[in-house]
């Protein structure tokens, strides 16, 4: 959920309690989305500006750092 809140914060995404969430309201969400290129391509940019984009590289180094420390 933070994750989320975090990327919806930054203007790269939408959040919506699941509860709230029914087939019907998730249809309703997408088709109005597809009706707006331009907001999607502004969501799609806070999106990758909100994110470590190597992310995974940086976290397997750490890994390695942290059990090279240990033995």
């Amino acid at each position: 959920a933070a994750n989320a809140e975090s990327l919806a914060e930054a203007g790269g995404a939408l959040v919506r309690r699941e509860a709230d969430l029914d087939p019907a309201a998730l249809a309703q969400v997408l088709a109005e989305l597809m009706d707006m290129p331009a907001r999607l391509a502004r969501m799609a940019q806070a999106a990758r500006g909100a994110v470590a984009v190597d992310a995974a590289e940086r976290l397997a180094d750490l890994v390695l750092a942290e059990t090279s420390n240990k033995e």
